[in-house]
């Protein structure tokens, strides 16, 4: 007889009170991550074949996150503004020890805004994780840099007289060096770089 933890959980859960995230794993090996009905504290999660892993919270006043995996961690990116900048930073949590995830680190201090576009993408050749962002840089720029698998960042290519409002970034992995492609929306005019 194994209790039905869904059942459990959803009549405990109305006396929980304030904004939380909750995970748990069940002698019989059934585990669970819940937050509250309310979406106070939001619970980001990575699903692949093998892992299933609920990530850390995200600093107050971050937004637009993106995950990807890379190397032996999962990398969670979000833009948040400090000291009056705009910054794209990461957390790295570590897919075999999810329970020690990174400090927010910079991966930009020049973001253009909290709603510029900025995206990423993962190379399966060499697991670098590409991205591209809309800078202020220069009076406004795109630029795109990579981290490595290792947390490695690489310095940035910067694509100039441009910002983005969107923007996309794919990797199409030939067999010795991946093409990373940028695709961004200015205004009403579609780029594309390679």
């Amino acid at each position: 007889n194994h209790p039905n933890i869904i059942n459990v959980l959803k009549s405990a859960a109305p006396l929980f009170d304030g904004g939380y995230t909750i995970g748990g794993l069940v002698g019989n090996g059934f585990s669970f991550v819940m937050r509250d009905a309310h979406g106070i504290r939001p619970a980001y999660y990575y699903i692949d074949g093998e892992v299933i892993v609920a990530a850390t919270a995200l600093p107050t006043g971050a937004s637009l996150a993106r995950v990807v995996t890379t190397g032996a961690y999962f990398v969670i990116t979000f833009v948040i503004t400090i000291s009056s900048a705009v910054h794209l930073q990461y957390i790295a949590v570590p897919i075999y020890n999810p329970q020690t995830p990174s400090v927010a680190t910079d991966i930009a201090l020049d973001v253009s805004s909290m709603t510029s576009g900025y995206d990423i993408a993962v190379s399966k050749n060499n697991g670098n994780a590409y991205f591209a962002y809309s800078s202020t840089f220069s009076g406004g720029t795109v630029k795109v840099a990579y981290l490595t698998s290792t947390l490695t960042l690489s310095a940035p290519y910067i694509i100039t007289g441009h910002t983005a409002d969107l923007m996309s970034v794919s990797v199409d992995d030939y067999p010795t060096n991946p093409v990373v492609y940028i695709a961004f929306v200015q205004g009403t005019t579609v780029y594309q770089a390679v």
